[in-house]
This record gives structure tokens, C-alpha cells and sequence, in this order.
């Protein structure tokens, strides 16, 4: 059981490969994810589905220019009841290897007043900036990824400088959003955007 960490666990630890939970590791009350992954340029493969986070934890720019990453599994994580500055910002910012995010955030139970402390404008930065620069992802399922997302205000540059993309499924994961400045800035080999469009009565 891994009880206390700082802000940035093994950033810029070259020589690690892979990390994985499938141990169910336990992960204690004082733990910060922020930058756990950060610049680790030879990891290849992260696998977090069996972790248990605790009800205080960052998950901001966790694997930030990590850029040998191909493959990432959330499991079914569910932020319900987890940290009021929670945000996944810049989760996979340079990772320009990734190919595969599998698994699912549910974000049921975070509310605005819980998540900004009363500041409404903060939940703009939920998924900022989170795949941005991930010049190898060639696609993604939004519908698959993102669970009740009803929460989110803004996707900033969600996908900004993401040069392989071709098709994103967004079905109505973003329903809610207003602000997509730069979502999909320099996309240019985006061809299909699938949305769900609720019929007028």
C-alpha cells in the first residue's frame, strides 16, 4: 500500500517501462497523483483499473510529456466524492506516442459546487488541454471514455495539435460544454466528428 507521495512520483524517471495496478493497489489518503508520470520518456504502457484512490487526489498533467506512452487504462474510475480541485488538465499533454486510452471516467456526483468551491468558472478546465499534442492518436470515443458528464463546461484545446486524428465520437458527451476554443486547432487530418443531436420537438 503506497500511503504518502509528492506532487510528481517519478517524473523524469527515464528507465521506467511500465506501471500497472492489476495488484489492486491500495492508494492512501495523502497520496497526489499531479505529474506522477510527468517527462518519463521510455514509459510504454500505464494500467491504473485496479487502483483505489483516495478522496483527496490530483489527477492534473499526470502523464504530461510522457512520450514513449502507447497505451493507457483507466478502468472504470469514478470521480464521485473524490478531491473539490480534481481535474485531468494536460492528462496526456506531448504524449505524441499514445495510441490507446481504454476504460471510462464517470464523473456522476461531481457538482459544480463541490468541484469549484463556488468558483463555477473553474469547471471550464475539467478536460482542458488533455489529449493536446498527442500526435499519434489517430482516433477516440468520447462516448466510451467520458460518463455522465453533465459537469463539464469546457473542453479548451481537448484535442489541439492531435495531427493523426482522423474520427472522434462525441455523441453527447459534451452536450453541456460552451467553451471549445481550439478543441479540435490543428487537427488536419480530422474527417469525421460524430455528434448526437437531440431531435426539436
Amino acid at each position: 500500500t503506497i500511503t504518502t507521495a509528492d506532487d510528481a512520483w517519478f517524473t523524469g524517471d527515464l528507465v521506467m517501462g511500465d506501471f500497472d495496478t492489476t495488484e489492486n493497489e491500495a492508494l492512501g489518503r495523502d497520496v497526489v497523483l499531479q505529474t506522477m508520470f510527468k517527462n518519463c520518456t521510455n514509459l510504454v504502457s500505464v494500467d491504473i483499473s485496479k487502483a483505489s484512490f483516495p478522496s483527496y487526489v490530483n489527477l492534473c498533467t499526470m502523464c504530461k510529456n510522457a512520450t514513449s506512452i502507447k497505451s493507457f487504462n483507466f478502468g472504470s474510475l469514478s470521480v464521485n466524492n473524490l478531491s473539490s480541485y480534481l481535474t485531468f488538465k494536460e492528462f496526456f499533454y506531448g504524449c505524441t506516442n499514445l495510441k490507446t486510452v481504454s476504460g471510462s471516467i464517470d464523473f456522476t456526483g461531481l457538482s459544480a459546487e463541490s468541484y469549484t468551491m463556488g468558483d463555477t468558472s473553474a469547471k471550464n478546465g475539467l478536460i482542458a488541454s488533455m489529449f493536446e499534442n498527442c500526435t499519434s492518436l489517430e482516433s477516440m470515443d468520447l462516448t466510451q471514455l467520458l460518463k455522465n458528464t453533465s459537469i463539464l463546461a469546457g473542453a479548451y484545446s481537448l484535442f489541439n495539435g492531435c495531427t493523426s486524428l482522423k474520427s472522434v465520437k462525441v455523441g453527447n458527451t459534451l452536450s453541456n460544454v460552451s467553451y471549445l476554443n481550439y478543441a479540435f486547432a490543428n487537427c488536419t487530418n480530422l474527417t469525421d466528428v460524430v455528434l448526437e443531436v437531440q431531435q426539436p420537438y
